[in-house]
């Protein structure tokens, strides 16, 4: 099996076929993760990520009608509400199965240690959906865990980038920014990053605490005298 699995080479439409019956295999992984049998959801997440495509539509109009691969309802409503008044279009909700069996692969094996076997499907992820900042901050977090704060830093800048970034996600990849840049001894810049992370989500008083928890930890490094 290639980098990319031995799937299709494009997803495009309603669910069918095999995609159907990895849709029931990723709800069946999901409920073995939540049950706590990690080694049996580890098992189905690799079988269904093996054939992953890659290249996956996540949104696509045909006439006058839309098409969404939305992971859940929220995200289906957020992308409605988005829509210009007046201007909105009669959009039809698609289940999605190998983006978000990549995600939760690529996350649990983070969990594990297994970075650079992490890596590879959440850039799978990445590539199939572009637009998610969640595939770029975890693999930022993955490249960070492995010593590459090069490769770290372009994930979340990466992220940074992409349009309609919600505050969570921005804040953390300020904050993901800001570690790998303490390990770099740019403390000036980490600094700013810190700064940036929290004016991006000030209500969030855990985000906010673990923020100013580096920002600490940047002054103390500055009083050792490490830049």
């Amino acid at each position: 099996m290639g980098l990319f699995g031995n799937g299709h080479d494009c997803i495009r439409g309603p669910a069918k076929g095999r995609e159907v019956a990895d849709s029931e295999k990723l709800n069946q992984a999901i409920a073995l993760l939540d049950g706590g049998d990690t080694a049996g959801g580890e098992r189905v997440l690799r079988d269904v990520c093996s054939r992953a495509p890659k290249q996956y539509e996540y949104c696509w109009v045909d006439g006058r009608k839309c098409y969404l691969r939305a992971w859940d309802m929220e995200e289906f409503m957020l992308f409605i509400a988005r829509q210009p008044e007046g201007d909105r279009i009669d959009t039809e909700w698609l289940g999605a199965v190998y983006p978000p069996a990549c995600f939760r692969l690529g996350f649990l094996l983070v969990g594990k240690g297994e970075y650079r076997e992490a890596l590879r499907w959440l850039l799978l992820g990445a590539q199939m959906e572009p637009q998610r900042p969640a595939f770029l901050l975890e693999a930022g977090n993955a490249y960070g865990h492995c010593g590459d704060h090069q490769g770290a830093l372009r994930c979340f800048e990466n992220a940074l980038a992409l349009p309609n970034l919600e505050p969570g996600a921005k804040a953390a990849a300020f904050r993901g920014m800001g570690v790998n840049l303490i390990d770099l001894g740019r403390l000036s810049d980490a600094e700013d990053c810190m700064m940036a992370a929290v004016a991006a989500e000030p209500g969030n008083q855990a985000a906010v605490a673990r923020a100013k928890e580096e920002l600490a930890y940047i002054a103390m490094l500055r009083a050792r005298g490490a830049g």
